[in-house]
């Protein structure tokens, strides 16, 4: 089998979600060290959401199935995102959360009842 394109043997498709995810965190990092600011039209904020956003709703936590080299990209991100805007990450990861909890409700035929 051929793999696909970007994949090599080995790697998982969550894997490159991860470098992905990595690669876009830390050319954000570097243009802020370098400028201070990012160019117009782009937001620390929305950068921070976006990767947690992504980072939960692909499911990309580190399991025991994962290599060390998978956790330790995961640590990247993880550490990354929040330090560009800790509190947009959370909220990244949360919103993606909520709307797993509604598919997997969906899935399940459980009705999800909004806390107040």
């Amino acid at each position: 089998m051929i793999p696909e394109r970007n994949e090599r043997p080995g790697y998982s498709a969550e894997f490159w979600w991860l470098i992905h995810l990595e690669s876009e965190l830390m050319m954000t990092a570097v243009y802020l060290r370098v400028f201070g600011s990012l160019p117009e039209g782009k937001a620390t904020t929305d950068i921070a959401y976006w990767a947690g956003y992504e980072y939960t709703i692909q499911r990309l936590e580190p399991r025991s199935v994962h290599s060390a080299r998978y956790a330790d990209v995961a640590a990247s991100v993880r550490a990354m995102a929040a330090g560009i805007d800790e509190k947009d990450w959370l909220s990244g990861c949360q919103q993606a959360e909520f709307e797993l909890s509604l598919t997997d409700d969906e899935e399940t035929g459980q009705e999800f009842t909004r806390p107040d």
